[in-house]
């Protein structure tokens, strides 16, 4: 750390959501492509044709374009589990923060190096403007290197883990935006619906959409 600088804090995890997810698997993914040539009779689902490709070609562009927004729904889902793992992370810092030196997640701090010293940032009445303002009152003093080593660890990998999270968040808003148009270009070229379930018969070369009764 560079001398005469000091640290602000903020316990708060980022709480801000990734967009909706929805699981890639065979029972609940909407507009999911069932695999199997032959369907498994069920008496509380039953087949409608939807669409019967002329040639293979037709058929190969179909699977390509619905391949394009499976993979971004993959990706989707690895970065919701990366972004949980995150928070997961934060959460286990800010417990260790608040076992070891009292520290509250509602409340936000500075760290003074030169004088080792914890503030906690309180809002005060502003004598002279309206509003309140924020000032700096004594929290905790460290008085052995052990404590403030540990400290300083926690605090830079709780920053760190807040900064990925906040990565993972930008790239899943832009993996939203191409789910979004493969999903717009399904439904324009085949009609396929993200409510729906299909499945693709590949000797016959026919969609089926899939209902339940």
């Amino acid at each position: 750390m560079n001398p005469g600088k000091g640290i602000a804090l903020t316990l708060v995890a980022c709480t801000m959501s990734l967009l909706p997810l929805v699981m890639a698997t065979e029972t609940n993914l909407p507009g999911q492509l069932l695999s199997g040539k032959t369907p498994k009779k069920s008496p509380a689902y039953n087949e409608i044709e939807k669409m019967k490709f002329n040639d293979k070609k037709a058929a190969d562009e179909f699977i390509k374009a619905y391949n394009i927004r499976n993979s971004v729904l993959v990706s989707i889902e690895v970065l919701n589990h990366l972004y949980g793992e995150k928070q997961s992370e934060i959460k286990l810092i800010e417990k260790r923060l608040g076992n070891n030196f009292g520290m509250d997640t509602n409340k936000t701090y500075y760290y003074d190096e030169n004088a080792r010293v914890i503030y906690e940032m309180v809002e005060r009445p502003n004598a002279n403007k309206s509003g309140k303002k924020l000032e700096k009152e004594m929290f905790h003093i460290f008085k052995t290197d052990k404590d403030l080593k540990l400290f300083v660890e926690l605090a830079s990998a709780k920053k760190t883990a807040g900064e990925l999270s906040n990565a993972i968040i930008l790239l899943a808003r832009e993996k939203g935006i191409e789910l979004k148009k493969a999903n717009d270009d399904l439904d324009a070229q085949y009609g396929i619906k993200t409510n729906a379930m299909y499945r693709f018969d590949p000797d016959r070369q026919i969609l089926y959409q899939v209902n339940k009764k």
